[in-house]
C-alpha cells in the first residue's frame, strides 16, 4: 500500500481496511523469504505480528471475499497453510500465478487477464493490423491509367478519321451490313456466378465438439482441486468468469466437488459465415458427490440431471474456446445424503 497517500494522522488500519475494502483485486507478491522475513525490532517473523501491515492487508481482503491473487517471484513456491497465521491461512487455497525473468512478458500479460476477468472486464478480441497503403506506388498507378485512357481516346479518333475517309471514297456503293444479333438485357450483361461457400460446420464441428469436451474436462479438474489453471486455456469470458465465482464459492465453504459427466447430446451447430463464432446447442447428463476439503470425507451428492444449454464459443489464435453458456430452464437438483 502506498504510505505517502495516507494523510498524517490518520489511522493505518482504518485506512487499509476503508482502501482493500473497496477494492476489486489484491495482488499478493510473494518472495522467497516472504514468510522468513523478520522483524528488526522483535527478531519474529514479521508474518507472526498482529500489526504487520501486508499480513493486515491480506486478511482484510480475504475476510472481505477479495479477490487475492498470489504472484510468486524469483522462484519463491505458494506456502501452505501450516505456515501462515490463521487470518491468512485461506491464501494458501488461492490458485498463485508466477513470474518468471524468463518469460516475464507472457507471465505479466497472464496477470493482466487475470486482473480484467476478476474487475468483470472482458477480454478484447485482437484486430488484424491493416497494412499502410503507400503513396507512391499509388501515384505511378494513377498516372499510368491517365496516359493509358489518353492513348485509347487517340486511338479512337484516329480510327473514326479512317472510317469516314473510306465512306467518302466509296459513297456510291451499296454496302452490305451484317445482320445484328439481337440480345436481351440478361445475355447483354455478364452473369456472376457465386463461388461455392464451404460447409462451415462440417469443417468446425469436429474441433467444436473437442473444445466443449475439453472445457468440461478442465471444468471438473477444477472443481476437483479448486486449482482453475486449465480453465484459462480452453473458456474465457463471461464462462471464465462464471466458473472462477464457482470455486471461489467451494473453497469459502470448504468444500470441492467430484463431478462426472454421463451423457452428452449435441443437437444443433451453428458458425458464423467469417468462421469466427459458433453456436452449439447439447444436452448434458451430470452428477456429482461434494467432499469437505478437511477431511474428504462425502458431504452430500446431486444424482443424475440433464441440463440442455446453448454454449458459445469463438475461435482464437486458431483455437475455439468456449465464452458463454446458457442454460434453457433449467432447475438445479437437490443435495440428497451420501450413500453409505
Amino acid at each position: 500500500m502506498d504510505v505517502t497517500g495516507i494523510r498524517p494522522g490518520a489511522n493505518f488500519s482504518r485506512v487499509i481496511q476503508e482502501t482493500v475494502g473497496s477494492c476489486h483485486v489484491l495482488i499478493a507478491i510473494i518472495g522467497r523469504q516472504w514468510i522468513t522475513l523478520k522483524d528488526l525490532a522483535t527478531n519474529r517473523p514479521r508474518l507472526e505480528l498482529a500489526n504487520d501491515y501486508v499480513r493486515h492487508e491480506i486478511a482484510t481482503a480475504l475476510s472481505r471475499n477479495i479477490t487475492v491473487i498470489p504472484v510468486l517471484v524469483r522462484g519463491a513456491e505458494m506456502p501452505s497453510s501450516a505456515l501462515l497465521p490463521p487470518d491468512v491461512a485461506p491464501l494458501s487455497l488461492r490458485n498463485a500465478l508466477e513470474i518468471t525473468d524468463s518469460d516475464f512478458d507472457h507471465d505479466a500479460q497472464r496477470l493482466i487477464e487475470a486482473v480484467e476477468i476478476a474487475c468483470g472486464e472482458p477480454t478484447p478480441i485482437p484486430r488484424v493490423p491493416v497494412q499502410p497503403k503507400r503513396k507512391n506506388s499509388c501515384l505511378v498507378f494513377a498516372l499510368g491509367a491517365i496516359v493509358a485512357v489518353g492513348a485509347l481516346v487517340f486511338f479512337l479518333v484516329v480510327l473514326g478519321f479512317l472510317a469516314a475517309s473510306n465512306q467518302n471514297t466509296n459513297g456510291g456503293e451499296e454496302q452490305t451490313q451484317p445482320t445484328p444479333i439481337s440480345r436481351s438485357d440478361d445475355t447483354a450483361r455478364p452473369v456472376s456466378i457465386a463461388a461455392p461457400t464451404p460447409d462451415l460446420v462440417a469443417i468446425h464441428k469436429p474441433r467444436l465438439i473437442s473444445a466443449i469436451r475439453q472445457a468440461d474436462n478442465a471444468e471438473i479438474y477444477a472443481y476437483h482441486t479448486l486449482d482453475p489453471a486449465p480453465l484459462y486455456k480452453v473458456v474465457t469470458g463471461e464462462a471464465l468468469r462464471s466458473y472462477l465465482t464457482r470455486i471461489e464459492s467451494l473453497q469459502s465453504q470448504g468444500i470441492f466437488e467430484v463431478s462426472h459427466l454421463e451423457n452428452q447430446q449435441f443437437q444443433s451447430f451453428k458458425v458464423t459465415p467469417d468462421g469466427l463464432r459458433a453456436e452449439v446447442r447439447v444436452i448434458e447428463t451430470w452428477s456429482s458427490t461434494v467432499h469437505l476439503i478437511s477431511t474428504r470425507q462425502c458431504y452430500g451428492q446431486f444424482p443424475s440431471n440433464q441440463f440442455p444449454q446453448t454454449i458459445f464459443l469463438e475461435l482464437k489464435d486458431d483455437v475455439w474456446v468456449v465464452v458463454t453458456v446458457t442454460h434453457d430452464g433449467v432447475t438445479s437438483p437437490e443435495m440428497v445424503p451420501c450413500r453409505t
